[in-house]
């Protein structure tokens, strides 16, 4: 029962749109968050299974991408597209098998597909190995346009399993801009034009996004269940830590940090769209990477327009 509780403390009953959904992250909600053991439509949100984030559809989505702006997802990326796209890559269009094999991998499903993934895993190209005109080895990036793709698992016994190619990331589930950072800072645990891995990344006022959400297996809100019962009272106790009115669990609100107006946006944005609409608000603070936090307010809302985040939280509530 323990292992169980385990595999679902991401779930949470009472959390309420938005919920900044891609189309991927659309398919599992209705595929897998609200479907009972049996596969029955349930009201509650069940979560997501272990497996759900450790699996084929992963490395696939890794795969796909070469983004020139990851925050924007300017560049080659399979996770702003249609879910008959992503089918049609990770599965040849087969949406039972884009199902059983590559997004949701069971151990009773035939052909044991969690066993074939772990045991067939060819592992993501690490760098591309080249000559120059003196015939001396150059290593090259992985997205070079000449040279031969060297392997993670030609440098590591551990392949990129606990790399960013094969752990699963926000941009998995989400819209941009509630995606990681680029990558390249930690190479090789990261690689340029690809995301980072969610430990490594951070976004406004160059705080990491573990500051405001917690740890990727304890993820801001978490389920209470009473102190007895849950699984993760550490994650719940610390949002409540920073919550203004010691009742909301989270994830961390700007009025942490801020002096916030009536709808909970603070007070800086005072003479711009944003400071009516919470949800822009929130869609800003996750655009706003580098140096974004120290422009000036009318500087920074003209870097990030409010008609672009409205049509987030629009897709959001979706």
């Amino acid at each position: 029962d323990w292992v169980v509780k385990l595999e679902f403390v991401g779930a949470n009953p009472d959390v309420a749109p938005p919920f900044f959904l891609n189309e991927i992250g659309k398919w599992y909600f209705e595929n897998v968050s609200t479907r009972d053991a049996d596969g029955a439509k349930i009201r509650e949100i069940r979560g997501l299974m272990c497996t759900d984030c450790h699996n084929a559809l992963t490395q696939v989505l890794y795969d796909s991408d070469d983004l020139s702006d990851t925050t924007a997802q300017k560049g080659k990326t399979l996770r702003n597209k249609p879910i008959g796209d992503v089918i049609k890559v990770a599965a040849g269009g087969d949406a039972r098998r884009f199902a059983d094999f590559a997004a949701d991998p069971k151990i009773n499903t035939s052909g044991n597909p969690i066993n074939v993934f772990w045991a067939d895993h060819a592992a993501s190209p690490m760098v591309k190995a080249d000559k120059d005109a003196q015939g001396r080895l150059q290593l090259l990036p992985w997205n070079a346009k000449s040279g031969d793709s060297v392997p993670y698992s030609a440098a590591a016994g551990g392949s990129d399993w606990w790399l960013s190619a094969t752990v699963p990331h926000c941009a998995n589930c989400h819209l941009a801009p509630f995606v990681e950072s680029e990558g390249g800072s930690y190479f090789p645990l990261d690689q340029p034009n690809k995301y980072s891995l969610y430990r490594y990344s951070k976004a406004h006022a160059h705080l990491a996004c573990q500051s405001c959400h917690q740890s990727i297996h304890g993820l801001y809100p978490t389920r209470y269940d009473g102190d007895e019962n849950t699984v993760d009272v550490t994650s719940h106790q610390q949002a409540l830590k920073f919550s203004p009115d010691g009742d909301y669990a989270g994830p961390v609100s700007c009025a942490a940090c801020h002096t916030v107006n009536a709808n909970g946006v603070p007070v800086q944005l005072k003479g711009t769209d944003y400071y009516g609409d919470y949800w822009a608000a929130v869609v800003l603070m996750h655009s706003m990477r580098g140096e974004d936090f120290e422009l000036r307010p009318a500087d920074l809302v003209k870097k990030h327009p409010y008609s672009k985040a409205e049509s987030v939280v629009a897709k959001g509530w979706e």
